[in-house]
């Protein structure tokens, strides 16, 4: 295959240049830009051909390189895994900027590991723990920890189930659960992905109903919650929210200015009433005590 031959290919794939030099640079270890100034002919791995076709079925180039950059730390991805998200990334900075210094933290449906692995880059002194229901993907996120230097506590748990047992509550708990209803049709590349961890349900909603439900257990009293959602569901999610707990929600946008994610957190006129009447209690107590 000649140089010409090669852009052709490429502008047939529609494959953007910069992709193709990943591709080339950290799956085959070679210098993209040495391979093609050989105008005669180029040195192509085997492999390249058989990329090239599973490019042009959809198939994600995250897996292909086998990592994504995410929050300055390096995440290695497989099939067991869902790739980060430009909008997961954009999450991590909004937290880091409105959270101070979250003693402990849970990432609840980790996968590969990406937020615990952010979160731990930003707060260092923080406990993390990081939790899903797939071993496999449990696996890939260790294996992230050990490769990044930083030390999460991993958990299998089906949603909350395991820190409800446990009676662990958290000052910062982050998610992007799987939020996709079963039927929806999506782009091909999302067929690869894990089914576990993109879809919920009928309506997209199953497990919002399962975190929010179980939240008032583990969050602490001064605690915050973050969610990354599907924009046409805010509404239900508030609901759920209002439904199930005494907590105020509001919407926090994207970069694109879409609903992409939901602030849970502790209302101050609950906050302080619950101060006045833990105050009035003691009160009470201590002067029951003079009292005898």
């Amino acid at each position: 295959m000649d140089s010409k031959e090669f852009y052709l290919k490429l502008k047939e794939l529609n494959v953007p240049l910069a992709d193709i030099k990943d591709l080339f640079n950290h799956r085959y270890k070679m210098d993209f830009a040495k391979v093609s100034s050989d105008s005669e002919r180029f040195n192509m791995p085997i492999e390249f051909i058989e990329d090239l076709e599973l490019i042009k079925e959809n198939y994600p180039l995250a897996y292909l390189i086998g990592f994504v950059d995410f929050c300055n730390l390096r995440i290695e991805v497989d099939e067991d895994v869902l790739i980060p998200r430009n909008e997961t990334e954009e999450l991590m900075y909004i937290v880091k900027n409105e959270v101070e210094n979250p003693r402990l933290i849970l990432d609840l449906c980790t996968g590969s590991g990406c937020i615990a692995l952010s979160l731990k880059s930003f707060f260092k002194d923080s406990v993390v723990y990081a939790s899903d229901i797939s071993p496999f993907a449990l696996k890939k996120a260790k294996e992230n920890s050990l490769n990044n230097g930083l030390n999460v506590n991993f958990v299998e748990s089906d949603f909350l189930e395991y820190f409800v047992k446990n009676n662990l509550k958290f000052d910062l708990i982050v998610s992007n659960p799987p939020y996709i209803p079963v039927k929806t049709k999506l782009d091909k590349s999302l067929d690869y992905e894990p089914f576990i961890a993109l879809y919920s349900g009928k309506d997209g909603l199953d497990s919002y109903r399962s975190i929010i439900k179980e939240l008032p257990k583990v969050l602490k009293e001064n605690g915050v919650c973050y969610l990354e959602i599907e924009d046409s569901n805010i509404e239900k999610i508030h609901e759920l929210i209002k439904e199930e707990t005494s907590y105020r929600s509001s919407t926090i946008y994207d970069m694109n200015k879409k609903s992409r994610f939901v602030k849970i957190y502790w209302y101050i006129a609950l906050k302080s009433l619950y101060i006045f009447i833990r105050g009035f209690f003691k009160l009470k107590l201590i002067k029951s005590f003079i009292n005898k």
